[in-house]
C-alpha cells in the first residue's frame, strides 16, 4: 500500500501540474474524471462503527482523488491514517502548494455502482496488509436490484 499511496499522491500532483500549464496556455477550464463509484453506510447506518467505516473507506476510494482536484487538500481521515501506517508519500517542497492552487473547473463523475460499507467483522489478512479494507467490510444488502452487467 506504501507504493499506491505514493502513485496516487503522483497522480494528484501531476493533475495539477496539467491544470495549471493548461490554465496558462489560456485553455479554459479543466475538468477531472476519476470518482469511480459513490460509498454508502449499510443499512444499520445509525452504527456509530459503521459510519466510521463508510467516511474511511470513502476516503480512500473517493476522497484522496476528489479533494485535491476540487479542494486543493487530502482528506484528513486518510493523513491519519497513512501517518499511523509511516507509508507518507514523498512530499517535495511546493508539491502542496501547487496542489491547492490548481484545482479543477469542472467535476465529471463515472457512476457504476454503490460501495455500500459496514463496520469491520471479518479479520483483517496480515500476509496482505495494510490494505484499505483492514478497515471497514463491504457490505451485500439483501434485495439490491442491480444490473449485472
Amino acid at each position: 500500500m506504501k507504493e499506491a499511496v505514493q502513485v496516487g499522491y503522483h497522480e494528484n500532483l501531476a493533475s495539477a501540474k496539467v491544470i495549471k500549464a493548461y490554465h496558462e496556455g489560456g485553455h479554459g477550464w479543466w475538468d477531472r474524471n476519476h470518482l469511480e463509484s459513490d460509498t454508502k453506510l449499510s443499512e444499520r447506518w445509525t452504527n456509530p462503527e459503521d459510519v466510521k467505516a463508510a467516511k474511511i473507506a470513502d476516503a480512500f476510494f473517493n476522497r484522496s482523488f476528489l479533494d485535491p482536484a476540487v479542494k486543493g487538500e487530502f482528506p484528513q481521515e486518510l493523513i491519519e491514517i497513512v501517518k499511523e501506517l509511516a507509508i507518507m508519500p514523498e512530499i517535495h517542497e511546493g508539491d502542496l502548494e501547487l496542489i491547492r492552487e490548481n484545482t479543477i473547473d469542472l467535476l465529471g463523475i463515472n457512476y457504476y455502482q454503490p460501495r455500500r460499507i459496514k463496520a469491520k467483522e471479518t479479520p483483517i489478512n496480515h500476509e496482505h496488509s495494510p490494505m484499505p479494507d483492514d478497515y471497514f467490510d463491504n457490505y451485500d444488502m439483501p434485495n439490491k436490484k442491480m444490473n449485472p452487467y
